[in-house]
């Protein structure tokens, strides 16, 4: 059975054999991985040989819409977009894949499919100096039309998100892709042979790699250098380039010009060869982008010489043999230490296999299975159904009934203006049009539905902390209700013991954590930092969180506390109260006064980028009297920074008991304890945790499989 759909088009010539074409068909390897969802994919130009497009023709559920029939012979981004949205009106697809700036930014004003693009961005401004008014505009429109946007890199991600903040919870990263490479067998001699495989542009740095191949094999005069493709730039401020280079491939003794070769041909050229070459001019070297012929180097058992930059250091690790520095000084020393030096060379090359096994298309395909899964639901999540939710606040219900309407339910909202206020005829509308109601919160608004819905009707309750404080869940029909919804046990234990609901209709699903996005790697000095996640009302417990840094600050003055959320003045409710104020200010006045915090506690301010803001956390505190869940905390977790947490009720139901403190002074001996071993393994299992219980892709899940049961009312 058929998930869904997925339009994939990128403003690329597949023609042409560079990164952006291999880009196009491994992206479509990756999604038909899945194997439940049929892939369109429109091609830009005219075929004019397959050498691309042999291997996806052959992929189960994936069709080629080609040009040059009733097509012109090559779109333009206008044309391009007229025409997914034609194949679209006739068969609604769940995501369009886009590959392009001015692409992306064009489909992006279309209203037929804004919110749910999946862009792919490489050729924007990678520099705050280059980013001018017109991108930034082009790239916040994107942001508002996109379901996601595909980042190549991690450093690629955190710039976007820096540029336009709208893009912070809607980030995915999709690193280069490659296919699986054969078994290596390291004791067979090779031949002394160079290969490079790519496009050929000054700074890509060609002619110094045939410089330097020169030169070394004047000493090693069974060298061969095979190069691989035709794409040759035409410079207009160097109009003698394109001969030039064509006039090295063609003339250059031991050099082997293989012009443009399918992907398998490639790897069995590479894996003949001793050494691969990429390095660059270093004009390149602050790109954001990893290059895919890298990881293929890799996959090939075959170690490269490349640029010594900051991200290939953190891929690769600093002590990587063949970094060169200066292409035009360290290449031709590189090659002939490779030649000369077996043992280091048979080293790096089974390291870069390691380090590119991360990117093989199955590998990918699991790292953005969560992602695609909530954009395009599996089969047996496919639904139908007029689906009715109803509350004063959705905040946490907003990605669930995203997930809900991907799987094919119409979805409707009855927005309250309180906890106990609506439009009652509105109200009375909807409900005569749904199918199922889910009442998010269990306020005036379940009370109100359970008293008047049908019996052919299903209604669901979601119940958090603050309403068994209030009168409203005994004012609830139970009878009437046929699914309660808590996030832990011990609300379970309450609703049963205290408001003696029926045991069989309270069910525990815990909050969604997007466990995916929350995942990147952490920024230096990162384990000096402690963070609370909302330190309002006063139930949170900023006093105790101060506590803690004082103590803390004692043994190591690096200790920090980073403050997110809104600020007192900036909740009415709160700076109305005069209890909450009187608080606040005391805290305030406290970190003013104190030697030990006054420069030590920042706030950060409300927003979206929790997942950035998590890079520099080493600790997540929870030092608050009571909570349902704590949504922070848990976000935290899934970032890898390690949880501290005062006992609170329901506290132990939720989390381990190892991360659980009786006391201020004994959560500062776990920090420093932490602080003396290393803790890797320990944030690996903190996150684990979270992803094995609240990750969003199976709490969604878990909702629709709810929604699907038979009702118990």
């Amino acid at each position: 059975m058929t998930a869904g759909r997925i339009g994939v088009y990128g403003d690329v010539d597949l023609n042409v054999i560079d990164g952006s074409a291999v880009w196009l068909a491994s992206v479509v390897e990756v999604l038909a991985r899945r194997g439940d969802i049929d892939i369109t994919v429109l091609l830009k130009v005219e075929l004019q040989r397959d050498l691309l497009t042999r291997q996806l023709a052959g992929l189960p559920g994936v069709t080629l819409v080609r040009p040059g029939s009733d097509l012109p012979r090559r779109l333009d981004v206008d044309r391009a977009v007229e025409i997914l949205e034609g194949i679209d009106a006739r068969n609604r697809f769940d995501i369009i894949v886009l590959r392009g700036f001015a692409l992306c930014e064009r489909a992006a004003r279309s209203e037929q499919l804004a919110g749910r693009l999946w862009c792919y961005l490489t050729d924007i401004p990678q520099r705050v100096s280059d980013i001018d008014e017109e991108s930034l505009r082009s790239m916040t429109t994107i942001a508002a039309a996109s379901d996601a946007l595909l980042c190549q890199t991690e450093e690629l991600r955190s710039f976007v998100e820096a540029m336009v903040p709208d893009f912070a919870d809607r980030t995915v990263l999709l690193p280069p892709m490659v296919p699986v490479g054969a078994p290596h067998d390291h004791t067979t001699p090779k031949p002394n042979r160079l290969v490079y495989a790519g496009k050929f542009a000054p700074l890509w740095g060609i002619q110094e790699m045939v410089s330097a191949f020169r030169d070394v094999r004047r000493e090693f005069p069974d060298l061969e250098f095979h190069v691989v493709g035709d794409k040759i730039h035409d410079p207009p401020d160097d109009p003698g380039y394109k001969s030039t280079i064509e006039h090295l491939l063609r003339e250059t003794d031991g050099l082997v010009w293989h012009g443009a070769v399918s992907r398998g041909e490639v790897a069995a050229l590479v894996a003949d060869a001793t050494l691969a070459l990429s390095a660059r001019n270093s004009g390149l070297d602050d790109s954001l982008e990893l290059s895919t012929k890298l990881l293929e180097y890799g996959q090939a058992g075959v170690p490269v010489a490349l640029n010594r930059t900051p991200m290939h250091e953190q891929l690769l690790g600093a002590s990587y043999p063949y970094f060169v520095d200066d292409i035009s000084q360290d290449l031709e020393g590189i090659i002939r230490r490779t030649l000369t030096d077996p043992d280091q060379r048979t080293a790096a090359a089974a390291h870069l296999r390691r380090v590119s096994d991360a990117f093989t298309f199955d590998n990918v395909a699991a790292a953005i299975g969560d992602r695609l899964e909530l954009a395009v639901p599996s089969a047996g999540r496919r639904a139908r159904g007029k689906l009715l939710v109803a509350g004063h606040d959705l905040k946490f219900f907003e990605s669930i009934a995203g997930y809900l309407a991907r799987c094919g339910y119409e979805v409707r909202v009855d927005q309250w203006d309180g906890i106990d206020r609506h439009d009652e005829d509105a109200s009375a509308d909807l409900l005569e049009w749904a199918d199922i109601i889910v009442c998010e919160w269990c306020l005036g608004n379940a009370v109100w539905y359970s008293k008047r819905k049908r019996a052919d009707q299903r209604l669901v309750v979601r119940l958090h902390r603050v309403e068994m404080e209030s009168e409203y869940p005994q004012r609830v029909d139970i009878a009437a209700v046929d699914r309660v919804v808590v996030v832990g046990d011990h609300f379970r234990r309450m609703a049963i013991e205290e408001l003696r609901w029926p045991p069989d209709r309270v069910v525990v699903v815990g909050n969604d954590i997007d466990v995916t996005g929350m995942d990147r790697p952490k920024l230096p000095g990162f384990e000096f930092n402690l963070a609370m996640v909302g330190f309002l009302p006063m139930r949170k417990r900023l006093d105790r969180a101060l506590d803690l840094l004082e103590r803390l600050r004692v043994h190591d003055s690096r200790y920090r506390l980073l403050l997110k959320g809104k600020l007192p003045w900036e909740l009415g409710w709160a700076w109305r109260d005069d209890g909450e104020r009187e608080y606040m200010v005391a805290q305030l006045e406290r970190i003013r006064r104190s030697e030990r915090l006054r420069d030590s506690v920042t706030f950060e301010g409300f927003g979206s980028d929790i997942s950035s803001f998590f890079r520099k956390v080493g600790f997540v505190l929870s030092p608050s009297d009571d909570e349902s869940f704590h949504v922070g905390l848990a976000e935290g977790m899934a970032a890898r920074s390690l949880p501290v947490i005062w006992e609170w009720a329901q506290g132990a139901d939720l989390y381990p008991d190892e991360w659980i403190h009786c006391s201020t002074a004994e959560a500062a001996d776990a920090v420093l304890a932490r602080a003396r071993r290393d803790s890797s393994a320990e944030r690996t299992r903190a996150r684990e945790h979270v992803v094995a219980r609240y990750s969003r892709r199976d709490v969604c899940i878990r909702w629709a499989d709810l929604l699907r049961e038979e009702g118990s009312g």
